[in-house]
């Protein structure tokens, strides 16, 4: 009998188990605020003109994320000192972290950093609007989730940042180098690369971190094979390539005689 009464009390626990884990392998359900006398919350917003996104339309669509999450209201207000919460942007946290919240009133959000090659890069709009659906959460009274598909996981998981557009001038005796940034260690980046002028370039994706520091002649790196990650003898290139972090876009002149020459080249790293 106490074998089976054993045996019984095994199974009903079995049971319950699969009742409360089933929910949680397809994703968190997150509960209301633990501050239920707050049902409308008021929001001072700082200015900002160091990113090309529309930060009041990310602000917008987190703000009705959470409204329909909490079951919450927000209204916007002039003045700091008449607000529930305040958000900040700021283009660099000192932190190790791309954005904080202190004392549940007040969110400050990085649009960018120089953790990359030393030059301020933007942040992805994306990213941007996963920072600020977290912050807020911290605001509302959410802490960190072990779910790694909750907003309020404490890894952003599609942190990346903005593609870039740029204009060089591609000088014959020197080959140009270009970054691709990225927080992963593998990632993948597709590229094009356009010139106006009279020869033909050449564009490899290499290994910066061991081999940029000594370069004297593009022959002496070392490209990925792969297709996708180089391209010669035309005005107009363009592919997409897996690269290991520390990697980047190495562009020369087809003929090192040639000209100096203007080329836009346009990077952008691609998420699952």
């Amino acid at each position: 009998m106490d074998f089976e009464l054993a045996l019984v009390t095994l199974l009903i626990l079995f049971v319950l188990n699969v009742v409360f884990l089933l929910p949680m392998a397809v994703g968190e359900k997150i509960m209301p605020s633990d501050n239920p006398a707050i049902r409308t919350y008021f929001v001072y917003v700082g200015s900002s003109t160091y990113h090309p996104a529309d930060l009041n339309s990310l602000l917008n669509e987190s703000l009705s994320y959470w409204k329909e999450t909490d079951h919450v209201n927000f209204k916007y207000v002039q003045d700091s000192q008449d607000a529930t919460f305040t958000i900040r942007w700021i283009p660099e946290t000192d932190e190790p972290y791309s954005a904080y919240t202190v004392n549940k009133r007040t969110i400050e959000i990085g649009l960018g950093d120089s953790k990359c090659n030393g030059v301020w890069h933007a942040y992805d709009s994306k990213f941007i609007l996963s920072l600020l659906e977290h912050e807020i959460g911290h605001a509302l009274g959410h802490e960190h989730s072990i779910i790694a598909s909750s907003i309020m996981y404490p890894i952003i998981n599609d942190a990346k940042y903005a593609p870039t557009n740029s204009t060089y001038v591609l000088d014959s005796t020197k080959p140009l180098f270009i970054q691709a940034c990225t927080f992963n260690t593998v990632s993948s980046f597709h590229y094009k690369v356009a010139s106006n002028g009279k020869t033909p370039i050449n564009a490899y994706f290499v290994d910066w971190s061991h081999q940029y520091g000594n370069l004297k002649k593009a022959s002496e790196m070392t490209p990925y094979k792969e297709r996708g990650c180089h391209g010669a003898g035309a005005y107009n290139l363009e592919g997409t390539c897996d690269v290991f972090s520390n990697s980047g876009l190495l562009i020369v002149p087809e003929k090192a005689d040639s000209a100096d020459q203007t080329i836009t080249v346009f990077i952008d790293e691609l998420t699952s």
